[in-house]
């Protein structure tokens, strides 16, 4: 049956083609398959729950979300590199959970533009190099978690072992 689509990746589909008007996407938990990229391509949009749902794919490097304020992608399967485009085209976003998930490399120097961001969770995941310490310069920033990753240094300062 390569090809073709199971009945309820079609009903998803279908439905989702009804959010686009819509600023709130609520699907934690509900374990749907795939992560369709077109999640990441919705003018109005501004709150996104896709946490717990087991997506294991690699998320796309281009996301057009302009509206966002909420993005919740934690604990999935996620893999790859933090999406570096997120804080350029969607520039009022307030959080992001990205926790419980296998991005590895680094945070992308991109997310200094997130001047609105208050709460930046990538803790458990693999991400590793550099801490940057813009993060610690965001201006609104009040909660960042960290924790259980693989980080080498903060800003330039080596972490000796």
């Amino acid at each position: 049956m390569s090809g073709l689509q199971s009945p309820i990746s079609w009903v998803v589909a279908y439905k989702f083609t009804i959010f686009i008007l819509f600023q709130l996407l609520q699907l934690a938990r509900h374990h749907i398959g795939p992560l369709p990229v077109s999640h990441f391509h919705l003018a109005n949009l501004e709150v996104a729950d896709l946490s717990s749902n087991k997506f294991n794919r690699v998320l796309p490097v281009h996301i057009n979300l302009p509206a966002l304020q909420v993005l919740d992608l934690s604990d999935n399967v996620l893999r790859g590199f933090l999406p570096s485009d997120l804080c350029v085209n969607s520039t009022r976003i307030r959080l992001l959970r990205f926790a419980l998930n296998y991005f590895n490399e680094t945070i992308p120097p991109q997310f200094r533009n997130c001047t609105f961001l208050q709460h930046l969770d990538v803790a458990c995941n693999s991400i590793s190099g550099i801490m940057p310490d813009f993060l610690f310069r965001l201006p609104n920033l009040q909660e960042l978690a960290l924790q259980d990753n693989m980080f080498t240094a903060i800003g330039g300062i080596a972490f000796r072992i």
